[in-house]
């Protein structure tokens, strides 16, 4: 009779440890693509940071302020991470290469080179070439599967606060006195469950009859609200790195990323726009008269950066008018309610909804124009035409003066 043919269990083991065997390729693919798409987040997050601070109101910018930076420091730690991996991956190639050419690796039978006493310490230290390498594979792949876990973190923890503004925008678009308030409550509250799973976990809570009864319960539930479709891999990794790893070493790992990741967003916080966040701040924006700002001019703002300041297009303007750039914000809609109040269509009229639409926008920028004080040398300008315009930059919506010049000496002016 012929051999029966092997159990299906011993086929897929035969072909998952194969695949372990040889998964460092489809991780430097993986790795390399990470990095890019990593790169081109941190664009996308941008462009959120600049919908958000023209779009949304002051009652959740502050909530803005925490939800982008966690989002700047996430990404700059994926790059960090994958870079790092990908490094250490194709070293992990380079040894091996070396492995194949000299497969003995340090030959501690040459004693021409250096003293028998030196080459035992030596051996001690790096006794196989072999083994080296095998450990190298596996801090690769324990970094990879750490990065990939932040990820995940990142894109769960995302969501769940990108769901809380969508909650806050709704109920504050019925109850503008509860904007900015329920999203608030809601991140309080899930601190709150943090806190309490956390204290569950304590040592000392182990065996009380209540925590042994709903403890996991109580988790389960957590992680299924927070990891959401990611809960079974994420927990997957964390509990196997828990119990497996040394939690010191992943966490002087994480610390070093973590603080890579801070410094390189800390260098580049004035950039992204997320200092508008603050109303302090934004309204200051452009106030100094000692210094050339490099946003204040459009052939000095650099192509990724989005405007935040008035502007001209350049330092130096010639001609008999010049145009001046505003950018518009839903911060200063109350502001610009309570100047000039609500448009409301003429008693007595019948306007077709264009007629409508063109003259509740010529109110607005009557409205701004009221608003708007414009000095050159401190003196007022007056008689300007305020009209709409998309910036050709990154189309923001401003609005746009043209501001007579020719009556100016030639030479320096502050406006």
């Amino acid at each position: 009779m012929a051999d029966a043919l092997p159990e299906p269990e011993s086929s897929t083991g035969y072909w998952l440890q194969k695949l372990e065997a040889e998964s460092y390729q489809v991780e430097l693919v993986i790795s390399g693509l990470a990095i890019y798409g990593s790169l081109q987040l941190l664009e996308l997050v941008k462009a959120m940071i600049h919908w958000v601070n023209v779009e949304v109101g002051d009652s959740l910018l502050t909530i803005a302020y925490f939800t982008f930076t966690y989002f700047l420091i996430g990404v700059e730690f994926l790059i960090f991470t994958f870079i790092l991996h990908f490094a250490m991956r194709a070293l992990w190639v380079g040894m091996v290469g070396l492995a194949s050419v000299y497969p003995q690796g340090i030959d501690f039978e040459r004693k021409d080179r250096h003293s028998e006493f030196f080459l035992e310490q030596l051996k001690a230290e790096f006794p196989s070439l072999r083994g080296f390498n095998e450990q190298l594979d596996r801090l690769c792949s324990l970094v990879f599967a750490f990065s990939f876990g932040v990820v995940m973190v990142m894109l769960s923890i995302g969501l769940l606060l990108g769901a809380f503004l969508l909650i806050d925008t709704v109920v504050g678009t019925f109850v503008p006195s509860l904007s900015g308030w329920v999203a608030k409550g809601l991140i309080i509250l899930l601190i709150g469950a943090f806190f309490v799973n956390m204290v569950m976990n304590l040592k000392f809570w182990w065996d009380a009859p209540l925590v042994r009864r709903v403890h996991y319960p109580y988790n389960r539930f957590l992680t299924h609200i927070i990891y959401l479709f990611m809960r079974q891999p994420l927990l997957y990794l964390t509990y196997t790195f828990m119990t497996n790893e040394k939690m010191s070493r992943l966490g002087i790992v994480y610390l070093i990323s973590l603080v890579i990741a801070l410094f390189s967003f800390i260098s580049q916080i004035e950039q992204v726009g997320i200092l508008q966040f603050n109303r302090d701040y934004h309204i200051k924006t452009g106030y100094r008269s000692d210094i050339y700002e490099y946003y204040e001019y459009a052939d000095r703002l650099p192509a990724d950066e989005y405007i935040y300041a008035p502007m001209l297009p350049s330092a130096e303007v010639r001609g008999d008018f010049v145009p001046l750039f505003v950018p518009t914000f839903a911060r200063t809609r109350a502001a610009r309610r309570e100047a000039c109040g609500e448009w409301a269509t003429p008693t007595g009229e019948s306007l077709s909804r264009r007629e409508e639409t063109i003259r509740q926008r010529q109110f607005t920028l009557d409205c701004y124009g009221r608003q708007l004080r414009v000095m050159i040398d401190s003196v007022p300008v007056s008689g300007l035409q305020w009209r709409f315009m998309e910036h050709p930059h990154h189309q923001e919506e401003r609005i746009v003066a043209y501001l007579p010049i020719e009556q100016l000496a030639y030479g320096e002016h502050l406006l």
